[in-house]
Order: structure tokens, then sequence, then C-alpha cells
């Protein structure tokens, strides 16, 4: 029969045993008391120092009713000691310690993933003397995950609102029976049937973690099919892609059962968020009707709101942004910064403008910012095509920043140094000596990384603009960012690309005999007519 010991017993044993938490920890205090000019003071059940001298404060609980406080205990102890001493969060670690954890296990994982502190968490094994045997580390539970659409997107086409249904529901029975659960298939009704087609069957899951995916991969094929499937995998690099991958594998079929059969579909194509802003668009959209699996049952929002995160411009496009933040709501200021680094995965430049820029605002103490953006990282369909449409494909980032008695502008464009390029220099370094091989590259998205020495060639690149005052008439102007500060930029004067200035350096650059490729020039002289 076990001897049942108070939870001072048990703090007293662990400060007698500090190796039993982990070797090397020198006691300093039990029952430190810290002082708190802002509330309630406390007392720290162990105070001690590490190996590397950091200061490490130890909670120790034993019931699940006194475990759900341990948490608060440690957070307010942090700073208590923090206040006092006047340490770097690197100087110090929390650990809490408790019998019982199944009152704690989800808010510790939730600050464990949430907190800048170093933290631990063990579980603490009495002996039949009531005193502690052995400490198990615990492991965090995995982050939850918010609902956030995968990038792959599938569209299947209809001419019958009938079999458009019937699709959506036999995709939905095939999702399920895979073992997919958070999803939605939208039956969308075009209002133009210009297309040749006058009904979508549009599809799109939450994403799931690597993890989840390759078990039900692995479930559902095997063999070489797996094996080449997994050697494809070893060869990326970036996590996105390779979330990306599984993601369309999950559901792919096998020789066991056939979706394509299955969703009797007239015609079918990839998408993805920028698709979607064309077909999603309220202008194409007369009617929708969404089936919802899994969580998004229960997720408070209307199809069109649906719709609008499909399409991605408040975060999951790659090429587009449109958001109003604000900034005294720090989940609001972090989706903000997550899609910026989406949007210019490929433009370090303006990527480094909007953080310079949140980090100002914030100084400044903006109330909100508002950011609009396109973003496509392929300069040469920019030059070719902006003066025919410019708002799709001229590259552009609009920063404003809302104060109690004025707005403040950031612009982002494109300048020119006004040096003719050598596109002959151009197709033999970045498409080995073939200007066809441009298709290529789009094709498989590598343009999107080229595209930042391409436009170095080019004499092009990305900068900043500022003005302090929308409500005044001077120009915006030129700056540079240095740290939360920013100065005007003095180099020489430099040309901004626009419609003009755009066919001005098509002009210079398809005229300029002396880095002249018979080739390139000609496909963008006729283009530039087309």
């Amino acid at each position: 029969m076990k001897i049942a010991k108070s939870e001072a017993d048990i703090r007293d044993f662990l400060a007698k045993n500090l190796d039993m938490i982990e070797p090397g920890l020198m006691l300093q205090k039990k029952e430190q008391y810290l002082k708190n000019d802002n509330g309630a003071s406390g007392f720290v059940d162990i105070f001690a120092r590490d190996q590397k001298g950091r200061i490490v404060i130890i909670e120790i609980k034993k019931s699940d009713a006194a475990a759900r406080q341990g948490l608060q205990e440690l957070a307010k102890y942090a700073a208590l000691v923090r206040a006092r001493s006047l340490i770097k969060s690197t100087e110090y670690r929390l650990i809490i310690l408790s019998v019982e954890w199944h009152e704690l296990l989800t808010p510790f994982s939730e600050f464990y993933h949430n907190t800048r502190y170093a933290l631990k968490g063990g579980k603490i094994s009495l002996g039949n003397d009531g005193l502690p045997e052995h400490i198990k580390w615990i492991s965090p539970l995995p982050k939850q995950a918010e609902r956030s659409f995968s990038r792959r997107h599938f569209i299947w086409e209809y001419n019958d609102i009938k079999k458009a249904r019937a699709g959506a529901q036999a995709g939905t029975q095939y999702m399920q029976r895979i073992g997919l659960h958070n999803f939605i298939f939208a039956v969308i009704t075009l209002a133009d049937g210009s297309h040749g087609i006058s009904h979508l069957v549009y599809f799109s899951q939450q994403e799931e973690s690597a993890e989840f995916y390759q078990e039900i991969i692995n479930r559902r094929f095997f063999g070489e099919a797996l094996e080449e499937f997994n050697d494809w995998l070893e060869g990326m690099s970036e996590p996105s892609d390779i979330l990306g991958e599984l993601a369309d594998k999950v559901w792919e079929d096998n020789e066991e059962i056939s979706l394509y059969e299955k969703m009797g579909a007239e015609g079918l194509q990839i998408s993805h968020p920028e698709k979607a802003q064309y077909w999603l668009s309220d202008d194409m959209v007369k009617d929708v009707e969404i089936i919802r699996s899994g969580l998004f049952v229960e997720a408070n929002l209307s199809d069109r709101d649906l719709l609008a995160e499909l399409r991605g411009m408040q975060g999951g496009s790659t090429y587009n942004m449109d958001i109003v933040a604000s900034l005294a709501y720090k989940p609001e200021i972090d989706a903000l910064l997550t899609a910026t680094d989406d949007v210019f995965f490929f433009n370090p430049i303006w990527r480094t403008n909007v953080h310079s820029i949140v980090a100002h605002a914030l100084h400044r103490k903006a109330e909100s910012l508002e950011l609009k953006t396109f973003s496509n990282d392929d300069i040469l369909k920019t030059l070719v095509w902006t003066p025919f449409d410019p708002q799709r494909y001229l590259p552009y980032l609009i920063v404003k920043l809302n104060f109690a008695d004025h707005e403040e502008l950031f612009v982002g464009v494109i300048e020119w140094n006004r040096h003719s390029p050598n596109w002959k220099d151009m197709v033999d370094i970045y498409f080995d000596g073939d200007a066809g091989n441009l298709m290529f590259h789009r094709h498989f998205g590598s343009i999107r990384s080229l595209n930042g020495e391409i436009m170095e060639l080019l004499g092009l690149n990305y900068t900043l603009l500022h003005k302090d005052r929308l409500d005044n008439e001077e120009p915006a102007q030129p700056i540079i960012f240095q740290g939360l500060s920013f100065s005007q930029r003095k180099s020489s004067r430099k040309e901004y690309i626009e419609i003009l200035s755009c066919q001005d350096f098509m002009s210079n650059a398809i005229s300029n005999e002396a880095s002249f490729d018979f080739e390139f020039s000609t496909m963008l002289k006729t283009r530039m007519k087309n």
C-alpha cells in the first residue's frame, strides 16, 4: 500500500535529489519568495541553476486541481524574476513537474508552442513510500492547426447541375473513405457560359501534417509506385513543396478505385489560389452550394466567405495579398507577416521592407495597417504585357498606415537604371542559349527563383518609396530602412517602371544592336504588337 505524501514532501525530496530532474542542477533555494508590486507575490517551489549558470524555475504539483494553476504560476514567476534581476529570456528556464497530467497536457502543449520561454514538463512517478521514484519527460501534443486550405486545389467541369451535385457527393464519399475528413466540395454555377461549361465542382482540403498524409499514402500505395513517390519527395528541400505533393498524392487514384470515373465530369483542371481568384470571383459565380466535411461543418463561415478564403487574398496566395491588420491584435500581425513571407518568398527586398514597415508602425503606434500587393516574380512577362494590362502584370506593393490624425504611405515599385540590357547574355546565362527554354522555366515555376538575377542583369530592381502624409502634395521619395527608422536614398535618379516607361524600356532593349539576340527580341516585338 502506497503511503500518501504531501506536495511539500515531494518538493523537499526533489530539492535534495535534483539529479533526478537533471544532472548538474544546483539548488539555490526552496520556496524562493518573489515580490510582486502589481499583484500577488509568490513562492517558487525550487529555485536552481543549471550547469551553464542559467536560472531554473521549477514548479511542482500533485493533483489535477493544482496542476491547472501550475502554468499560470510559472509565467508569473518568470516575469517576476526578469523584473527583479534584469535577466534575458535566454538566461532562465521553466520546468513544471506533476504527478497528474490529465488536466495539464493540453494547456502545457499550448503554452509550449506559443511561449518564448525554454519550457519542459515532466510526470512524477511515485514509489510505495509516496516519494518520487522516476520522472518521465512529457512530449507536447502537436500544435493545433488553424483553418488553412492546402494550395493544391482541383476542379471538375460540368454542363449539368444534377451531374455536378452527384459528382460532389461521390467525391465526398471517396475522400472520407480513404481517410480525409476536413475538406469542402463547392458546386459552382457560373454566371457566364462563354467558357463552354456551366458548372464547376471545386475541391479543397484543410492542410494537414506531413505525417498525417504519409500514413494514408503508405496504406493506399505500395511497391514500386510508393517507392517512386518517396524518391521524388527526397529530391525536394522546401517543406511547403513536400506538403503540397503529399496533399495531392493522398487522394490520387490507385488500382482499387478511380475517383475520376466516379465524378463523371466532362473536364478537369488543377487549381490553386491564383486560379481561384478568376474562377471564384464574385463576377464569375452566380450561385454556390458547398458540401462541408469534418471541421468545416462547424466552421462559422458563410459559403461566400469560404470562397474568399480559397482565393487566398488574405493568406494562402503566393502572388497576391489584400489584408487589413489591427496593430493592437497580435494574431492579425502574425497572419500578415506569414502571408508576406509566402507572397515574397522569391522577393527578399519587399519581404524585408514589409517586416521593417510593420516594426516601424508598431514603434510609431499606428492603429492599423493596410497592405495590397501583386508579385509574380516574372519580370519578362511583366515587361511584355504591362503596356496592355498593367493591373494584371505590373508588380506593386502598397502599404498604408492609419494613425489617429493622419495616414502614412509606403509604395514598392520597380526601378530601372537606364542602362541598356544585354539580352544575349541573359539568354545565354539563364536559358542555355535558347530563348524557348523560358517556357520550360515558366511551366515548372523555376522562373521565380531566377527572377531576381534576371532583373539585376537587365538593370532593374525593387525599391521602396515613402510619403509621410497622404494629405500633402509632395511626391513619394525613395527610402532605405535602417532599423526602425529610414532615410531618403541619395543615389542617382532612376526611372520607375510604369506603362510608358515600360514601353520605353522595351524599345530601348529591342533596338539595342550591341546586345541583339534575334530570336528573343523578335519574340518580344511580336508580343508587343499583339
